[in-house]
């Protein structure tokens, strides 16, 4: 597997690059607008066939390139069916699974940031990808004090499910 984890630091949003290296067969996580020029000339100097766009969230604060990439590059926008929105290609829900080339990616259900929250986790079980453990990691103090106690209850306990689902995965036992 050929994995690249890019950043835009404007707004705290990672962008992961996934692909077959033997297929050269490549999904792009949470692509940023205003990046879409730099992702895309990975993917070419990866030498890469995009074939999907995958969201782990669709909010106010991502403002995707899907759609660019899908006009461009001939990609499927892949979101959550929980999500709420139009225009994707495919809609996905917790046990669906995303292939290319010899690699998958299963779709977690991990509401919390939004209910349409989404993680991907690797066939092998090595890896997870997911926003909203990025959002707590980076979440300052700032933006914590203005989350009434019970926000903060549920986001602690969203975050502690999400957590235990992720250990699940990892050990092998699959989503419930």
């Amino acid at each position: 597997m050929l994995f690249r984890q890019l950043i835009d630091a404007r707004s705290s949003t990672y962008t992961y690059l996934v692909a077959d290296a033997a297929t050269r067969e490549a999904v792009l996580i949470d692509p940023v607008f205003e990046l879409q020029a730099r992702d895309a000339a990975l993917v070419r100097e990866l030498g890469l066939t995009l074939r999907c766009t995958l969201e782990t969230h669709v909010h106010a604060d991502h403002v995707t390139a899907a759609w660019l990439f899908r006009e461009r590059m001939g990609s499927v926008i892949v979101v959550s069916a929980d999500a709420g929105v139009e225009g994707a290609d495919l809609l996905v829900r917790e046990g669906d699974v995303i292939a290319f080339g010899g690699e998958t990616l299963s779709v977690l259900a991990t509401p919390g940031h939004t209910g349409g929250c989404i993680s991907y986790v690797t066939g092998d079980r090595a890896a997870a990808f997911t926003k909203m453990q990025a959002i707590r990691d980076k979440m300052n103090p700032e933006i914590r004090a203005v989350l009434t106690a019970e926000q903060q209850a549920i986001f602690d306990k969203n975050l502690a499910e999400q957590k235990a689902r992720m250990e699940q995965m990892r050990q092998g036992g699959g989503p419930n």
